[in-house]
């Protein structure tokens, strides 16, 4: 299947599993295809209020876009350097962040990715199919807990400042049916260079070549 993408679309793949590519994965793949002014095809439906929310953003984008010329011009500043330090930058780094928050609770050598909907429930994917990684320094904290990742699969309702204690909950009682580690550079390299394509077929991660790097284990959790 990879090898049948078009040149070009094979070159995005190999940055976006570069392990630095998470930024222009998010913007691409998500912000753009899926949250801004999404399509039926897309997203699978075509909601007014999808379409009132990115309509909100584009004001807000627009009227901060405006502010930030005003405050150019109003004090002799170089427009080029605030735009690029009040929206350009911003707006990149809201995609890395949230890039690599998608990239690490979902890429790991022993979580499964399945492609049959009967299959993702059966063995709980919202559950199993997700990572809750720690982070040195307590960076969690500064992403508002969302690194208490399987709570918030299991229960997107549940406000960023309840998930420590919600998954605090699913650990006691559910703490064989997904996967927890302490990320560090050894284990974040390890993971980017084992889990480049996956193979829906045997459950396996493999490399760009084909070669399985990673064989992952399917067991269905037991309530």
């Amino acid at each position: 299947e990879f090898d049948a993408l078009p040149r070009y679309r094979r070159v995005l793949e190999r940055i976006y599993r570069s392990g630095l590519g998470w930024g222009l994965y998010y913007f691409l793949e998500l912000w753009w295809k899926k949250l801004y002014f999404a399509t039926r095809k897309q997203f699978g439906a075509s909601r007014a209020k999808y379409h009132w929310d990115s309509a909100l953003v584009t004001v807000s984008m627009i009227a901060w876009v405006i502010l930030v010329v005003f405050v150019a011009i109003k004090t002799g500043q170089s427009l080029g350097l605030l735009l690029t330090l009040g929206v350009i930058v911003p707006f990149a780094l809201w995609n890395v962040v949230m890039g690599f928050v998608v990239f690490v609770h979902h890429t790991h050598p022993k979580i499964a990715w399945f492609l049959k909907r009967h299959e993702w429930q059966q063995y709980r994917a919202y559950l199993t199919a997700t990572v809750q990684v720690r982070l040195p320094l307590g960076i969690d904290r500064l992403l508002h807990n969302i690194m208490e990742h399987n709570a918030h699969h299991l229960n997107p309702r549940i406000p960023m400042y309840s998930l420590r204690r919600a998954q605090t909950v699913l650990t006691e009682r559910f703490n064989d049916q997904f996967q927890v580690y302490r990320m560090n550079w050894k284990t974040y390299v390890d993971c980017v260079r084992r889990c480049k394509l996956y193979d829906y077929t045997n459950h396996s991660w493999l490399d760009f070549r084909g070669q399985v790097t990673s064989r992952v284990s399917l067991n269905a959790p037991s309530v």
